[in-house]
């Protein structure tokens, strides 16, 4: 996808004029999106934290313009948001919400190798939903969704994989020698991961999981 073409999903939800637009796309064109950084095993909000990127740096540069055209009055009639009404990625407050936005329960994890500090509830497509936990500089995200398909977002090929019996669950846990950074299951009508931003060993995913699985 061309700059311009991401520029102009982006303006399509701020309302700008032809020389504010000439302006901010020009601003914006040294920016080099392209740039390798840290793989992330969730495309999904790889997607959303470049739109919000996006976002952010085309407010900026609009005030910018304004600041050095006084002259022209400012044609944005209300705030702009980072996600776009209708696309349907939609961030809530709490695990209720969440569930009244996908139309299924949905059971957060309690417990995890790390004191929670923040959690970030996300609903996709009224079909996915995903709460990210962050604490002590990790990340595990949760993601439950319809069908049995693999919902992670995690397509990195793991040298190692193995099976954990939990219940009457089987887990896939993904990883290598030195550890398991994913973990996978469905029942049937759902399909569930755990990601983890350190890699674990068995015994500690079993602590995660079994007080979370029947």
């Amino acid at each position: 996808m061309t700059l311009s073409k991401k520029y102009e999903e982006i303006m399509d939800h701020i309302k700008v004029t032809p020389e504010m637009g000439k302006y901010i796309l020009e601003q914006m064109e040294p920016v080099d999106f392209t740039k390798p950084g840290l793989k992330s095993a969730l495309p999904v909000r790889k997607i959303t934290r470049f739109a919000a990127l996006a976002a952010s740096l085309t407010v900026v540069l609009t005030g910018i313009f304004f600041l050095r055209n006084p002259a022209v009055n400012s044609p944005i009639s209300e705030s702009p948001t980072v996600i776009a009404s209708g696309n349907g990625i939609v961030e809530v407050a709490s695990e209720k919400e969440l569930a009244e936005q996908v139309g299924f329960e949905i059971n957060g994890l309690t417990s995890l190798p790390f004191q929670v500090e923040d959690t970030i509830y996300t609903a996709y497509w009224k079909s996915l939903a995903e709460i990210t936990y962050n604490g002590e500089g990790q990340t595990a995200v949760y993601r439950k969704g319809y069908g049995s398909d693999d919902v992670s977002g995690d397509y990195t090929s793991y040298a190692q994989e193995t099976e954990l019996k939990i219940g009457n669950t089987a887990v896939t846990l993904k990883g290598d020698d030195t550890g398991y950074r994913l973990a996978t299951w469905t029942d049937g009508t759902y399909s569930y991961s755990i990601s983890l931003s350190q890699k674990t060993d068995t015994d500690s995913w079993k602590d995660i999981l079994e007080p979370f699985l029947p």
